[in-house]
């Protein structure tokens, strides 16, 4: 599970990241061979999380930690926190704009919800009280009688649920349309920080 920065360091010093918090993104992106084990690689997977707008500890996210990496752990480490915390910003930012899109959708589909909701609760209680009814009896007249309940729960519900995800559907496009203009801007911001890692035209 990859924490908000996610980063390549390398044995130079250098950090590379990406807008994306999965170091298989960076790890395609730079064209990297993840077959060997850290101590044989020139680089390692280290995270940040932050906590009150600090990054306190850079956790390598590797099944061991090679030497030249804990030779110049303090300098790495620090190096990969500046990186963060520049990135911090204009992270918060996407994600500010994200969760108000989201709340915007909960928002406009929460009337249709209620709508549908108020629509299958009665049916879905006709549908179990048919069933009840019906356990009690044998064979055919059971199963005809729960398919009889079935029906009617759908006729009930198939409507209401088509009314709902109708009112939904533009609600989920400004949602989509929000988050991914927020990504674009997210993106803008920091491809000017040093180690930030492009799409390469064939990962288009």
């Amino acid at each position: 599970m990859c924490n908000f920065f996610s980063a390549m360091v390398f044995t130079t010093g250098a950090i590379r990241f990406c807008e994306d918090d999965s170091h298989e993104v960076n790890i395609q992106r730079l064209g990297l061979r993840d077959h060997a084990p850290p101590f044989m690689r020139g680089w390692v997977r280290v995270e940040a999380a932050p906590v009150d707008g600090t990054f306190p500890t850079v956790r390598v996210d590797e099944s061991s930690t090679p030497g030249w990496y804990d030779e110049g752990r303090e300098r790495m480490d620090e190096a990969v926190r500046d990186v963060a915390l520049r990135v911090w910003p204009a992270w918060q930012a996407y994600n500010a704009a994200c969760t108000a899109a989201q709340q915007a959708y909960n928002a406009a589909c929460a009337p249709a919800w209620q709508a549908y909701n108020a629509a299958c609760v009665p049916a879905q209680q006709a549908h179990d009280a048919a069933w009840s009814t019906a356990g009690q009896a044998y064979g055919q007249a059971y199963s005809a009688a729960c398919a009889t309940a079935w029906q009617a729960y759908h006729a009930t519900c198939g409507p209401a649920g088509q009314v709902y995800d109708a009112a939904c559907v533009p609600a989920q496009q400004a949602h989509d349309a929000a988050c991914v203009t927020a990504r674009r801007a997210y993106v803008t911001a920091i491809r000017s920080i040093e180690g930030f890692v492009p799409e390469r035209a064939s990962d288009v």
